[in-house]
């Protein structure tokens, strides 16, 4: 059996005056690491009887699924954020995170009409993921060779 012992904070969010907003736990990206990570806070928070909000900063408003190759209509493949969110308690926050203040205990945010904002919070949670960043090489190492080999 495995024991996990979890550290709430006790630091609330503090001085949010106008124009801010708060979330006791921002988790910060989308997709599949930013709604697990979101309702498992929801989970442990709620089993240790923890009263905190648990926020999703994502620019959209789809999960959107990776379909194979062979699957029809990958289009289609979105699901509505707010309908998995909404059920457990996550509340979607409709923006990009752009930078966090560890000192301040902020997040600074565009949201997806542009402008900035700052989210106050207790303890944030990184989920962002990974993004495909491709070496600068030359367009000859990713071309296949045009020339012919004789097989033997």
């Amino acid at each position: 059996m495995c024991h996990i012992q979890v550290h709430l904070p006790r630091v609330r969010p503090r001085g949010t005056g106008r124009g801010i907003r708060t979330s006791d736990v921002p988790i910060l990206g989308d997709g599949f690491a930013g709604v697990w990570s979101a309702a498992g806070a929801v989970r442990l928070l709620r089993e240790h009887g923890a009263n905190r909000s648990v926020g999703l900063l994502t620019p959209g408003s789809d999960l959107v699924l990776r379909p194979r190759l062979y699957e029809p209509g990958p289009r289609r493949m979105r699901v509505p954020l707010d309908r998995l969110l909404d059920p457990v308690g996550v509340r979607r926050i409709a923006a990009t995170a752009t930078a966090v203040d560890t000192a301040r205990r902020r997040v600074t945010a565009t949201i997806v009409d542009g402008t900035r904002t700052e989210i106050a919070y207790g303890r944030p949670g990184p989920a962002t993921g990974s993004r495909l960043v491709r070496p600068a090489f030359p367009e000859t190492v990713y071309a296949p060779s045009r020339r012919r080999t004789r097989s033997a």
